[in-house]
């Protein structure tokens, strides 16, 4: 390099010509530029002058072949000389315009192939047709074939962009791809395809074309057949990237799925319904509005999740639509409403009392068979969730003409019996209600999802691998927001405080109780063998096998907080302590209990007390008994519920004590002033809905709520627990993305299981 002697080369002549020979005096200070010219190309030399760059990986074909599309201009400008091999001229065939089309399918599918399964509720009955082309040289390429491709070439920069994303709080952002896409041709040359027009549908259909199986052929055709659903996704991404206007003609044929899909995007409004004239209730806006919002799913076969808070008369509206179903002659098969058992007489009350020319049958106990022999002669059959397995093969064959999941979350896992067998019922229209469609993690949310139009967010894998696992465990708030785009439209939730602006105030109140000596030397007895316990199983087995040991250990520790008698054991577990457990009498909570019921009993207070043990509702009674105080009391095992919520409702005892589980959900309790949590339960969810029995529509005083919480116990560790989960569910529902932390850990355990105080 540092040779500055002249150079002899010998050059061969051309056409058989005799060579020359030539010496050539160098300018090193010249060639070392050009080097540095060169290698900031990426390219490196070599011993024999030459300079290369690898083109094997697409990331490394990409640079020659902008080079190439741009006749090597880039080199030319940095002063070199470049000449092309005749073999590369017309090697990049050149894109000058993308053509999308999304057509609804005419004739009849079933010569196809295909079933359209309009009785089973899926919205498969319409189909389309999605066709992608280009233009080369004034000719129309179909590019539907190299859709799979052009997918990996987004899937890897998509990865890219997320992997380096330094704000994930920020808004969703597009695709960084480059300004164009290379497409390799089998005769070996490529198609330069720009990547801003395509990149709104590549967006969209790449997490849809991901499900599909690109080896079938399905992709070598003209176009590619969609369902209803998935041109639902398609249609709402591509609105929600805001490429395209409602007259674009990627629309032809299609008009009503665009208005749907701008009404589903809020962009139009929903078509104006007046409340049904039978309906014996003056709706408030909200709630006429949530009609609208059922009408429109029920005209576009749509499925949907009524989320309202707890209070907000889920139920009425929910009424208040079969009415206008059956006033609009629609009603020609019966409405089944799933609901668990505490809820069934409430909804044969309100639709006597809201919608009395309804014909409402309930289906339990062993005069149901009665009532499934005459399902023609009724408008609504209401049935536990029990029956679903027990009656199977009846259900089986049943056509409904709406299926309403109330308390939804009861197929919250999609491998169960429940909602198994709901997936399988025949039905025109699917609904769901539940104030809580999340209460632990996102898979519950895919299985409401599953119910409701399956396929809409993709398979359980896929859904994991894109939401739960990056928002669950990576806190990815990105991620989440692009999840809650999807299927907030199908979803309406309004709170009290938005809606219910006339509702009394809720106050709530933790109070903080510290353990006697004894009582909380037994806790911290119990505390480290529980802690010794549950590390042993997590280093055995890892915390998703220990769930059943973990949780064992965990409820004695809230047992003991609430009253050393709950233990099922009869010595402490501290070899050096010889005193029974069960001798442990003294109960903080408890003593506070007393102390203060009465007191709020002698103002006039109406009280619902929840506990999650019944063990501790018969110790409450105990002491209860002792001071002649009046009850009433209901659990899983109370027979005759109405008798005792109307003791209770009238006025005639002012104190209802509930076990969480039993009365959590579906009681009419404005009557209450008054609600107390003996014990927190981990899911901020139940106990809400347990504290909206009181605080609802119905409700002129405000709500007083006391939290009992044992002071420096696992109790604290659980109220932090609930505001993790709550904030997923926010995240989901509103505009907070606060969270960035795993939902549960073994670290969570560890804090649960810390000392007394600690």
């Amino acid at each position: 390099m540092n040779d500055y002697n002249p150079v002899l080369v010998e050059t061969a002549g051309a056409d058989g010509a005799p060579s020359h020979r030539l010496l050539l005096h160098r300018d090193l200070d010249t060639e070392h530029a050009a080097h540095h010219r060169l290698h900031a190309f990426g390219l490196s030399g070599n011993s024999h002058g030459q300079f290369l760059r690898s083109f094997i990986s697409e990331a490394q074909q990409q640079p020659w072949l902008d080079w190439l599309a741009d006749d090597f201009n880039a080199f030319r400008a940095a002063g070199f000389e470049v000449s092309l091999a005749p073999e590369l001229a017309g090697w990049i065939a050149r894109a000058d315009g993308f053509e999308a089309r999304l057509e609804a399918e005419a004739g009849d599918l079933a010569d196809q192939g295909v079933q359209a399964r309009d009785d089973k509720g899926l919205i498969d009955a319409q189909w389309f047709r999605l066709s992608l082309g280009i233009n080369i040289a004034g000719e129309r390429r179909n590019i539907l074939p190299l859709l799979p491709e052009l997918l990996a070439h987004v899937a890897t920069a998509a990865t890219s962009r997320h992997s380096d994303a330094p704000d994930r709080r920020a808004p969703r952002a597009t695709l960084q791809l480059p300004p164009f896409i290379y497409l390799h041709q089998p005769d070996g040359r490529y198609w330069q395809l720009p990547c801003e027009p395509l990149r709104p549908w590549l967006q969209a259909l790449l997490d849809l074309v991901a499900e599909r199986d690109t080896s079938n052929g399905e992709f070598a055709k003209s176009s590619l057949l969609m369902s209803r659903t998935e041109a639902l996704r398609l249609g709402a991404e591509l609105h929600a990237s805001d490429a395209f206007q409602p007259g674009d003609p990627i629309w032809q044929g299609t008009e009503n799925l665009r208005e749907m899909v701008g009404q589903l995007a809020g962009r139009c409004a929903l078509p104006d319904v007046v409340a049904p004239e039978g309906l014996n209730a003056t709706l408030r806006p909200y709630q006429l509005q949530g009609l609208r919002w059922l009408q429109f799913l029920r005209a576009n076969r749509l499925g949907g999740i009524l989320a309202d808070d707890m209070g907000l008369g889920k139920t009425l509206q929910t009424l208040a639509h079969i009415l206008a179903e059956k006033e609009a002659g629609r009603l020609d098969r019966p409405v089944l409403i799933l609901a668990p058992v505490s809820l069934m007489g409430n909804w044969r009350r309100e639709a006597s009392r809201f919608t009395p020319s309804l014909r409402v049958a309930v289906m339990h106990g062993h005069k149901r068979h009665r009532v499934a022999a005459r399902l023609g002669e009724r408008d609504v059959v209401v049935a536990p969730y029990s029956l679903l397995q027990r009656d199977r093969v009846h259900w089986q064959h049943q056509a409904w003409q709406l299926v309403v999941l109330d308390e939804a979350q009861n197929i919250k896992n999609a491998n169960s019996q429940a909602a198994r067998n709901a997936a399988d019922l025949k039905t025109r229209h699917r609904l769901c209600l539940s104030g809580t469609p999340i209460e632990n993690h996102l898979g519950e949310l895919w299985s409401l999802f599953n119910f409701l139009m399956p396929g809409f967010l993709g398979s359980t894998a896929r859904f994991k691998a894109l939401y739960r696992t990056p928002i669950e465990q990576q806190g990815d708030d990105q991620r989440l927001a692009e999840l809650r785009r999807r299927v907030t439209p199908f979803m309406l939730r309004r709170t009290k405080r938005e809606v219910a602006t006339d509702l009394p105030d809720k106050q709530e109140s933790v109070a903080s109780i510290v353990l006697g000596d004894s009582q909380a030397d037994l806790y911290e007895a119990i505390r480290l063998s529980t802690e010794n316990t549950v590390r042993e199983a997590l280093a055995n087995k890892g915390l998703a096998q220990s769930q059943v040991q973990v949780m064992e250990a965990l409820v004695r520790l809230r047992q003991v907080c609430c009253d050393p008698r709950l233990l099922p054991v009869t010595r402490l577990p501290d070899a050096s302590t010889t005193e029974p457990a069960d001798a442990v009498a003294a109960s903080a909570k408890l003593d506070w209990l007393m102390q203060t019921l009465p007191e709020l009993l002698a103002e006039g207070r109406r009280v619902l007390l929840f506990s999650q043990f019944t063990g501790m509702l018969e110790l409450i009674e105990d002491a209860l008994r002792a001071r002649r105080i009046v009850w009433v009391k209901l659990t899983g095992q109370s027979q005759n519920r109405d008798t005792i919520i109307e003791k209770f409702t009238s006025g005639a005892v002012p104190l209802f004590l509930i076990s969480l589980k039993a009365g959590g959900v579906g009681l009419n309790l404005p009557q209450a002033d008054t609600v107390i949590h003996y014990d927190p339960w981990w899911n901020p969810a139940v106990q809400n809905q347990a504290t909206d029995r009181a605080h609802r529509i119905g409700q002129t005083q405000p709500v007083m709520v006391y939290k009992l919480v044992a002071q420096g116990t696992i109790e604290e560790r659980i109220l932090a627990l609930q505001d993790r989960k709550s904030s997923l569910a926010d995240g989901l529902y509103g505009d907070a993305l606060a969270r960035s932390e795993p939902m549960l850990t073994e670290d969570d355990l560890s804090a649960l299981l810390e000392p007394l105080g600690g």
